[in-house]
């Protein structure tokens, strides 16, 4: 993951990372403000059980050493089920997770105001992998300076209106085209927040939740989000 950032040209700055990141069952939830946040936050997580769940992609295939790591979740119902029955026994057995709850791009907190929000969209999944893995461990992670000002004001992604579309197609852009990317990637983290257990209480969850929050409404973007 770290040669990927390097590729690209990425210098990773990781803030407040957890002693006990090292070993047990972990649930990492994050944003997800593009493509290359997903090697920043594998280099900042740094454990070598860590496993991401993720759309299927074809840019993935230019990372091969990053995609050994993916376990991925398809539209599909059964591929789905699959997918998130093997998740759950590999946080039993200890291992670790890292999730995007969203599931869409993010904004960005480096350059977009309105990242809180990004909350309103998360899925109820990291509820169901606190009811179903006892003494796991739920941190939060918070990663910016991945979607460019650059990438969103060219020319292709100002040709949406709509915000995640324009998005996604700043970070597609981004991603095979090294030139726009920001100088500084930063990975900052919750504590790791345990009391969950099968079938128990998703209070965790909202703990991080609640510091994510406040982390992103107090934070102020270095660049404002070009103008539509």
């Amino acid at each position: 993951s770290r040669q990927v950032l390097r590729e690209f040209g990425l210098n990773l700055q990781t803030c407040g990372r957890p002693r006990d990141f090292e070993s047990g069952s972990l649930l990492v939830v994050a944003n997800h403000p593009g493509l290359l946040d997903t090697p920043a936050l594998v280099a900042a997580i740094d454990r070598p059980d860590l496993f991401v769940l993720a759309a299927p992609h074809r840019l993935w295939e230019a990372m091969p050493r990053l995609r050994e790591r993916f376990l991925l979740v398809s539209e599909d119902r059964y591929s789905r089920r699959a997918a998130i029955r093997e998740a759950v026994e590999r946080l039993r057995n200890g291992g670790a997770l890292l999730l995007y709850p969203s599931g869409r791009i993010d904004p960005d907190p480096a350059i977009d105001p309105d990242t809180a929000g990004s909350l309103e969209h998360w899925s109820q999944a990291p509820d169901f992998f606190a009811r179903h893995v006892e003494t796991l461990g739920i941190a939060g992670a918070s990663v910016s300076g991945v979607l460019s000002a650059d990438g969103l004001a060219h020319p292709w992604a100002r040709l949406h209106r709509d915000s995640e579309k324009r998005r996604w197609l700043a970070a597609t852009l981004q991603f095979v085209s090294a030139s726009r990317q920001p100088a500084v990637t930063q990975v900052a983290f919750t504590p790791v927040y345990r009391g969950a257990g099968r079938g128990g209480s998703t209070d965790p969850v909202r703990r991080v939740r609640r510091e994510l929050e406040a982390y992103w409404s107090n934070s102020t973007p270095s660049i404002r989000t070009p103008e539509a």
